[in-house]
């Protein structure tokens, strides 16, 4: 299954990324990323599901 990334993600990612190798580049080193730390601006709610369970398909070929 293949999921469409919005292009504000693409660029995000992109930016970390040139942000991340100058860093390194410069000598920098990344130690540790702490669970749960995200790149996704505060504003923004993030999707909390209320209950959990497997999705079934739509239909079957």
């Amino acid at each position: 299954m293949h999921q469409a990334i919005s292009p504000e993600i693409l660029r995000a990612h992109e930016r970390l990324s040139e942000q991340t190798e100058l860093f390194i580049n410069q000598g920098g080193h990344i130690e540790s990323v702490p669970s749960g730390v995200s790149g996704l601006s505060s504003g923004k709610p993030k999707v909390v599901w209320s209950n959990s369970h497997t999705a079934k398909p739509m239909h079957k070929r």
